[in-house]
């Protein structure tokens, strides 16, 4: 059982959303024409979306996530600004982050384990599985209709870099097949395979940690430790926005961490995921290095060489904030969490 759960919705009355039903049929024929070769996965997504099971698991995440989109489109102030208060208030009782965080517990969760489970079941019952999938993926991301639609797109992109950027991935990457033999070309089968197993690893230690972090109630103790770590580190003089860490944000958040008891389920949940990230960033980031090098003097001939230099500024910056986070969740998961929050 989900514990300290409380559930409110993201959506108003029906004739909010017009297009929702329209939008749901549509999707679902896509997912059942790629992986409806599997009986059990049709049998399954045609479970989840019957209208008896329209308020709960796979169906009302969509009409949940599709609400929260229409609304953010209809009024772009629901995010939460840029700024330690606002990601406070974003995650308070009354904010949307942790109405998100509830739901992922209630709908989202059991949704991911269903689909996860029957996808497991797909490719033990046939061993082509996943290369029939990619197929029915490939012929889609081919036909004349996706490509149309892709150069509509760019060609309303501003003249640029980025715009010079994207056509000639265009015209390198034509077909899925294009992309795996870019792939193919670049990375060593053993390392796909074992970034494959990797990721399949993490997906279900990730599934497996969410149920224990759902059914203990330690998402109102998780974000309420939040909220007053973030309300603790802003400050409209020091610390005025989230994009800067290092310096004075970091060290008022230091100085919560350590003024402040962490409940266990919140320290063992932030050891997963950031544990997870940075032996992942560790192991390849000689491989991103490498090809990095390779990628920048490829797009040298197409991109500015001032927009080069922005991205080695940004990419320096963006280290030296990965260091500072580093630094603070080191400290986080070094202090002794308590039972009792």
């Amino acid at each position: 059982a989900v514990v300290g759960v409380a559930y409110s919705t993201f959506c108003g009355s029906p004739e909010n959303y017009p297009l929702r039903d329209t939008i749901k049929m549509i999707a679902l024929h896509q997912i059942k024409d790629i992986f409806g070769h599997c009986k059990p996965f049709k049998k399954v997504v045609d479970k989840m979306f019957d209208p008896k099971n329209a308020a709960e698991g796979c169906a009302k995440v969509f009409d949940e996530g599709y609400c929260f989109v229409a609304n953010f489109v209809n009024n772009p102030t629901q995010s939460p600004d840029l700024t330690y208060k606002g990601m406070a208030d974003y995650i308070s009782e009354t904010g949307n982050g942790r109405k998100i965080a509830n739901q992922y517990c209630s709908f989202g969760l059991p949704c991911l384990d269903e689909v996860v489970k029957t996808m497991k079941k797909c490719a033990k019952r046939d061993a082509d599985f996943w290369e029939k999938s990619a197929l029915k993926i490939e012929e889609k991301i081919s036909s004349s209709m996706f490509q149309d639609s892709i150069a509509q797109q760019i060609a309303l992109l501003d003249d640029g870099s980025f715009k010079s950027l994207i056509e000639m991935i265009q015209s390198e990457i034509t077909s899925y097949q294009d992309l795996k033999d870019l792939i193919n070309e670049q990375i060593p089968a053993a390392t796909q395979d074992k970034m494959i197993s990797q990721a399949r690893a993490a997906l279900t230690n990730f599934i497996k940690g969410s149920h224990n972090f759902c059914k203990n109630g330690c998402v109102a103790k998780s974000t309420d430790f939040f909220e007053d770590a973030f309300m603790d580190t802003h400050d409209t003089e020091t610390c005025p926005v989230v994009l800067v860490f290092c310096g004075q944000c970091k060290a008022n958040m230091d100085g919560f961490i350590e003024d402040s008891a962490i409940p266990c389920c919140t320290q063992t949940a932030v050891d997963k995921i950031a544990g997870s990230i940075i032996s992942t960033f560790d192991e390849y980031y000689g491989l991103f290095q490498e090809k990095e090098a390779l990628v920048l003097y490829a797009i040298s001939e197409v991109v500015e060489t001032e927009d080069i230099q922005v991205y080695n500024y940004v990419k320096l910056m963006m280290e030296a904030e990965a260091s500072c986070l580093k630094d603070t969740y080191e400290k986080l998961s070094d202090v002794t969490c308590t039972e009792m929050a």
